[in-house]
C-alpha cells in the first residue's frame, strides 16, 4: 500500500475510461482497408472540445457524451455543448474519468476526485465520497445483467444494490482493495482486473494483479489464474472472448476462457504501452497507445502476417496519447486523446495516394488487364505501376530511341493480357511484367503517340501527332504498319482516344469534340450537328448491351446507330464535364464527372434519354465519402471492382458492397424560442399571447456525416404540406394567428435513410383580448351600432328634407288660398254686387233683366264653388281629416254607380296624420277604389287602414279579374294615368306603391308610410332622455318639427 500518492498522480496522467460493454455483436469498419483509408476527423479545443478526452458514451437519444478535465460535453455531430446542471444541482468535479450508459438510458459519471453521479431525465444525482463511498478516481463503470451498477476505483470496488453503495470484498471472494478495468460480456459475466494499490506490484512477478469473473446470479467471484499488471481497458471480441490492454507488458492479451484452464491466453505485443482497445464484428481490433498513437490489427486470426497499420499525430491524430475508444450505433469508431476527439468513419471507396505508398502522383492514366491487375502510369515519369489489390509493383519503360522522360501518354491492356504503353516517340509492349520497345511506323520519328489500342481482331492501332502538327492514324496488321489517315474524312486535331467496340469498329476521339468510327473501309465523322455537345472528348466506352457512350467536357452522349443523345448536369449528371462511364455486372452505371461519381440505374438513364427535362435520381460519391480529388478516368477490373484515377492517386470500390448507413437518425427538438424567450418543447406548451416570432431548434443524431443530414418540417395548423428538405437545424415562423399547433420534423442521414417518425409536440398560442371572439363580437356589435347610428342620422336627415318639402307645400297652398280670397274672390264678389245693383234698377218687364238675373244666379254657384275650393286648400293645412271615413264616403259614391260589396277595415288606434300625407293617401286610395270599381268587375272590394307603431299602411284590394301582367310590367295602361299618378303622389310623401295582381284572383294595392313621416308628433317634452334625443324612435321625429307644424297651422 505504499506510494499511494504516486499511484494517484500517475492515474491522473494515464487515466482509464469507461469500457464499452458489448451486449450484442456490432458492426465496424472494413477490415480490408488501412486506417488511413477511412475518413478521419479530429476535434480539439479550437472546435469546442478541450482535451484530454478520457471517457466517451452515447445515450439512446443519439448524443455523444465526452468526459474531460473541463467538465461534461455533449456532441450532436455539429457542435459541442458544455453540459450545465439545473438549478440546485452540480457536478462533484469537472474532471471526469469514466462514463457509462445503463439499460434505462441513464448516464453514469465517474469523477476523478471520487464519487459517482447519474444523469437521468435531465436531472443529476450525485453519490459523493464518504458514507461508505471511497475517495479517489472512479476509473471504470459497468452494469451487469441483473441491473446492478459496478464502480471500479483506485481506492475501492463498489456496487449499487437496492439504492445503496456497498464495498465489494471478501464476502464475495474479491481479495483486492481496489479495481481497475471492468467488462460485462454478452453472456452476462462480469470481468474485473484487481488493483493492489501499488504500481510496484505490477512489476513483481510474484505479487501481481489478476483477473476475476462473476457469473450471472453468482455471489462469489471466480479466479482466472491470470497474473496481470496495469489493466486500463477490457473489451470483448466478436467471437465472445475477453481481451485486456496490459499496459505493463505493452501488449493486448486474450483471456482464453473464463478460466485459464479452458485455453491458453494469447498475447500480442504492441511495441508500446497499451491504454485502450476496441473490437468490431470484422475481427479487427483498435489499440490506443500511451504516446504511440493508434494501431490496428485487421485480422486477429493472423496478427503476425499483416503490414503495420497505425495512425499518429503526423497523420493528424488529435493527440499522441489515446485514452479511450468507443464504437457508436452507426459503426463509427471514436478515440479520446490527450488533445481532443477523433472519429474514423467508413469510406465508400478504397483511396490510394502518398499515405498508402502511391508517391509522385501527377496525372494518372490507368487500365485493367484480364487477370484483375490494375496498371497505372504517371505522365511525368517513365515507369508504370501494377496493382494486384494488395501492393504496387514498379516497371520501368525502356528508353528506346531518344525517348523523353515524362513521355507516357497512353496505356492499354489487350485481351491477351499484353500491356501497351505509348508516349513521346516510342511504343512499348509488356508481357508478364517485362517491357520491350516496339517499332514505330515509317515517317513518324519524333511524333507523339497520343493513343494506342487493339481491335478485336488483334490488330494494333495508334494515333500520332507529327512534328508537322498532322494527325496520323496507323494500324499494325500482318506484321506491317498501314497508314489509315484520311484527311478528307478526319479533322486535323490530336486524336486522344482509340476505342474498339464489340462490332469490330474503331472509334477515334479528337480535341475539337468530334468523333469518328472506322467500319473497315472508311470513316464516319460525328460532331455537334449529330447531337454531340462539343468540348474535348475525354472517354469512349460501351455498355453491356453494346451502346457506345462518349464522355466529354460538354456532357454524356449515347449513340443510337445514327446520332447521339446528350445528357448534362441539368439531368442529374455530376457536372457537365464527364470524364468516364462504366457499367457494372448488375447493369448499374458509374459516371465520373467534375463533381464526383454518380451511381445510377439503367432505367434512370433511359428515362433521361427519352425525357430531356428529367433529372435522374442516384447516389453521389465525392470527397465527403473518401474520394481524394475528382475522378479523371474510370475502368472496370476483371474482378468487377471499379477504379478511378484522381489528381491525388486512385480510388476503387466494390459495386456490390458499397457501404451505406442504414441507421435512421433519432430526431430531437431541442428548444423553442418565442420572442427571445426559450422554452422546453413539451406537449401542451402554452406560449404568450401576441407571440410574433417562433424559432424551432432541432437536431438529428447521425454522427457519421452530420453535415449531410437533411430535415423536413411541418407546422400543422399552418403549413399545408411538408417543407422541402433543408440542412439548417432551425425553422422560423412569424405572426402566427392564435390557435393550437403541432410542430413536426423528420430527418434523413447522409445516405438518405429517413426517420419518418421524427419528433413533434403540440403547443398553443392563446389569443389576446383583442384576438378573442368576445372582442371580435364587440367589434361587430360596435360596427353594427355605428352603421345603425349612421342609418338613423341619414334617416333623420332624409326625414327632415321630406318635412321641409311638406312645409313648403303647405305654406304655398295657404298662400294661394289667401291670395285667392283677398284678391280674386273679393274682386269677383264686388263685380257681382255691381251687376246685382244694376239689375235691380232695371224694370221687371225688361227682357235683359231676366238674362242678368240668370247670370247672377250662376255667379252665386261659381262663388260657392270657389269658396269650397278655398275651404279645401285651408282645411288640408289646418285640420286633421279622418282617412277611413273619407275612403268610406268615396266608396259609397262609387257603389251607387258600380254596385258591389264594399267595406272599410280600420286596425289600430286612430292617430292624427300630417294633412299632406293624409291628403295624398286619400287621393291614392280614391284612385285605387276608382280603378277597382270601374275596371275589376269585382264582387267584393275592401279598404284597410292600419295604424301601426312604426308605420301607417293603406291597402285596397278586390276579388276581380286582375290586371294583365304586361300592363303591370309597363306600369300603366295606354291612355290611362292612374298608376303613374299614384306613384308620383307616393314619391312626394317618401314611399312607394306596391301592386300585386293575378288574373282571376284580383288585385291588391298597398303603400306604407313610416311613422316619422306620417304621424303628427307630440309636443316637446323636457324630460326626454338624452339617448332618445340622439337615437330617436320609430314613432316620432324631432319634436321641434312638430312644434313648427302646429304653430304653422
Amino acid at each position: 500500500m505504499r506510494n499511494r500518492l504516486f499511484r494517484t498522480l500517475i492515474a491522473g496522467l494515464l487515466l482509464p475510461v469507461t469500457v464499452f460493454t458489448v451486449e450484442r455483436p456490432v458492426w465496424g469498419l472494413d477490415p480490408r482497408k488501412l486506417i488511413t483509408q477511412f475518413i478521419h476527423t479530429a476535434w480539439t479545443a479550437k472546435d469546442g472540445i478541450p482535451g484530454p478526452v478520457e471517457a466517451i458514451a452515447q445515450t439512446p437519444d443519439g448524443y455523444l457524451w465526452t468526459g474531460t478535465h473541463a467538465g461534461l460535453y455533449r456532441f450532436d455531430g455539429i457542435s459541442f455543448t458544455a453540459w450545465r446542471p439545473k438549478a440546485g444541482e452540480r457536478l462533484i468535479s469537472d474532471s471526469i474519468c469514466a462514463l457509462h450508459v445503463s439499460h434505462d438510458g441513464s448516464l453514469w459519471i465517474g469523477y476523478y476526485s471520487g464519487g459517482i453521479g447519474v444523469l437521468r431525465d435531465g436531472h443529476l444525482r450525485n453519490y459523493p465520497p464518504g458514507n461508505g463511498f471511497p475517495n479517489g478516481p472512479i476509473v471504470s463503470i459497468a452494469e451487469d445483467h441483473d441491473g446492478r451498477i459496478w464502480a471500479a476505483g483506485t481506492y475501492g470496488f463498489m456496487r449499487l444494490e437496492s439504492g445503496r453503495w456497498i464495498r465489494t470484498g471478501g464476502e464475495m471472494g474479491y481479495p483486492a482493495p481496489a479495481a481497475q478495468a471492468l467488462l460485462v460480456d454478452s453472456a452476462g459475466y462480469l470481468w474485473v482486473a484487481t488493483d493492489g494499490f501499488d504500481f510496484h506490484l505490477s512489476r513483481n512477478h510474484v505479487l501481481r494483479n489478476t483477473v476475476l469473473t462473476l457469473a450471472p446470479g453468482a455471489r462469489h467471484f471466480s479466479p482466472t489464474g491470470l497474473a496481470v499488471g496495469q489493466v486500463w481497458s477490457m473489451a470483448q471480441a466478436s467471437d465472445g472472448t475477453a481481451w485486456i490492454a496490459d499496459t505493463s507488458n505493452g501488449a493486448i492479451t486474450r483471456l482464453g476462457g473464463r478460466t485459464v484452464v479452458a485455453a491458453k491466453p494469447t498475447t500480442i505485443a504492441m511495441g508500446a504501452e497499451t491504454q485502450c482497445l476496441l473490437f468490431d464484428s470484422n475481427q479487427s481490433v483498435f489499440v490506443g497507445l500511451v504516446g504511440g498513437g493508434l494501431r490496428r490489427i485487421r485480422n486477429l486470426a493472423q496478427p503476425k502476417n499483416q503490414p503495420l497499420d497505425e495512425f499518429r499525430t503526423s497523420d493528424d491524430l488529435s493527440g499522441g496519447m489515446v485514452f479511450t475508444t468507443f464504437l457508436d450505433r452507426e459503426g463509427n469508431v471514436w478515440f479520446g486523446t490527450s488533445g481532443g476527439l477523433d472519429r474514423f468513419r467508413e469510406s465508400k471507396v478504397f483511396p490510394f495516394s502518398a499515405r498508402e505508398g502511391l508517391n509522385q502522383v501527377d496525372q494518372i492514366g490507368l487500365t485493367a488487364d484480364g487477370r484483375g491487375n490494375l496498371w497505372l502510369y504517371n505522365s511525368s515519369l517513365d515507369i508504370v505501376r501494377r496493382f494486384d489489390g494488395q501492393q504496387f509493383s514498379l516497371f520501368r519503360i525502356p528508353a528506346g530511341r531518344g525517348v523523353q522522360p515524362n513521355g507516357i501518354l497512353s496505356i492499354y491492356a489487350a485481351h491477351d493480357n499484353e500491356i501497351w504503353v505509348a508516349g513521346a516517340t516510342e511504343i512499348s509492349r509488356g508481357v508478364n511484367g517485362k517491357f520491350t520497345a516496339f517499332p514505330l511506323p515509317p515517317g513518324v520519328d519524333g511524333a507523339n503517340i497520343e493513343a494506342i489500342a487493339k481491335d478485336f481482331a488483334g490488330n494494333l492501332w495508334i494515333a500520332a501527332w507529327t512534328k508537322e502538327s498532322i494527325d496520323k492514324v496507323f494500324r499494325f496488321r500482318n506484321g506491317k504498319w498501314e497508314d489509315l489517315s484520311q484527311p478528307s474524312q478526319l479533322p486535323n486535331y490530336r486524336c486522344r482516344i482509340l476505342f474498339p467496340d464489340a462490332k469490330g469498329q474503331i472509334w477515334l476521339a479528337f480535341e475539337n469534340g468530334a468523333v469518328a468510327v472506322f467500319d473497315g473501309s472508311s470513316y464516319r465523322r460525328y460532331a455537334a450537328e449529330d447531337g454531340l455537345p462539343g468540348g474535348t472528348v475525354l472517354a469512349i466506352n460501351s455498355d453491356n448491351s453494346g451502346h457506345v457512350w462518349v464522355a466529354s467536357q460538354g456532357g454524356l452522349s449515347r449513340f443510337d446507330g445514327s446520332r447521339f443523345t446528350t445528357l448534362s448536369q441539368d439531368n442529374g449528371l455530376p457536372g457537365n464535364l464527364i470524364s468516364g462511364l462504366v457499367e457494372d455486372k448488375s447493369g448499374t452505371f458509374w459516371i465520373a464527372g467534375a463533381l464526383g461519381i454518380l451511381r445510377v440505374s439503367a432505367q434512370e438513364l433511359n428515362r433521361a434519354m427519352t425525357s430531356p427535362a428529367y433529372r435522374m435520381q442516384g447516389m453521389m460519391i465525392n470527397t465527403r465519402d473518401g474520394l481524394r480529388g475528382l475522378p479523371t478516368q474510370v475502368v472496370r477490373a476483371a474482378d468487377g471492382r471499379i477504379w478511378f484515377s484522381t489528381r491525388e492517386g486512385i480510388a476503387g470500390l466494390d459495386p456490390e458492397h458499397v457501404p451505406r448507413n442504414q441507421v435512421p437518425p433519432p430526431v430531437l427538438i431541442e428548444s423553442i424560442v418565442a420572442d427571445d424567450r426559450s422554452y422546453n418543447p413539451a406537449d401542451g406548451l402554452k406560449l404568450r399571447p401576441k407571440t410574433k416570432t417562433l424559432e424551432f431548434h432541432f437536431t438529428a443524431l447521425s454522427l457519421t456525416d452530420p453535415e449531410m443530414v437533411r430535415f423536413r418540417f411541418k407546422l400543422e395548423g399552418y403549413d399545408e404540406d411538408w417543407r422541402e428538405p433543408v440542412k439548417e437545424r432551425l425553422a422560423r415562423y412569424t405572426n402566427l394567428p392564435p390557435r393550437q399547433y403541432r410542430f413536426r420534423v423528420v430527418a434523413c442521414n447522409n445516405d438518405g435513410v429517413w426517420n419518418e417518425a421524427g419528433a413533434g409536440f403540440t403547443f398553443t398560442i392563446p389569443p389576446s383580448f383583442t384576438q378573442t371572439l368576445l372582442f371580435k363580437a364587440l367589434c361587430v356589435l360596435a360596427g353594427i351600432g355605428i352603421l345603425w347610428l349612421g342609418y338613423l342620422m341619414r334617416l333623420k336627415q332624409v326625414t327632415h328634407r321630406v318635412q321641409e318639402r311638406m312645409y313648403e307645400r303647405l305654406a304655398e297652398r295657404e298662400r294661394i288660398a289667401r291670395d285667392l280670397h283677398d284678391t280674386l274672390l273679393q274682386s269677383i264678389q264686388g263685380l257681382f254686387l255691381r251687376f246685382h245693383t244694376a239689375t235691380s234698377q232695371l224694370p221687371h218687364n225688361e227682357p235683359a233683366r231676366g238674362i242678368f238675373e240668370n247670370a247672377l244666379r250662376q255667379s252665386d254657384d261659381v262663388m260657392k264653388e270657389g269658396r269650397e275650393l278655398l275651404l279645401g286648400l285651408r282645411s288640408t293645412t289646418e285640420a286633421t281629416r279622418d282617412l277611413s271615413s273619407e275612403l268610406a264616403e268615396a266608396g259609397r259614391q262609387f257603389q251607387e254607380l258600380y254596385p258591389c260589396q264594399f267595406n272599410v277595415v280600420v286596425n289600430g288606434a286612430l292617430r292624427p296624420l300630417y294633412p299632406i300625407v293624409c291628403d295624398e293617401l286619400l287621393q291614392i286610395g280614391k284612385e285605387a277604389l276608382s280603378n277597382a270599381f270601374r275596371h275589376s268587375r269585382a264582387s267584393h272590394i275592401e279598404a284597410e287602414v292600419h295604424y301601426e307603431q312604426n308605420q301607417v299602411r293603406l291597402r285596397i284590394r278586390d276579388n276581380g279579374e286582375g290586371i294583365d301582367p304586361k300592363i303591370l310590367k309597363q306600369g300603366h295602361r295606354r291612355g290611362h294615368w292612374g298608376f303613374p299618378d299614384m306613384r308620383e303622389r307616393a314619391k312626394k310623401i317618401g314611399t312607394v306603391v306596391d301592386v300585386w295582381s293575378q288574373l282571376g284572383a284580383g288585385t291588391e294595392v298597398e303603400l306604407r308610410v313610416p311613422a316619422r313621416l306620417a304621424y303628427v308628433s307630440k309636443r316637446k317634452d323636457s324630460s326626454t332622455p338624452w339617448f332618445q334625443k340622439v337615437w330617436g324612435n320609430h314613432q316620432a321625429t324631432d319634436n321641434s318639427d312638430s312644434v313648427g307644424i302646429s304653430n304653422h297651422f
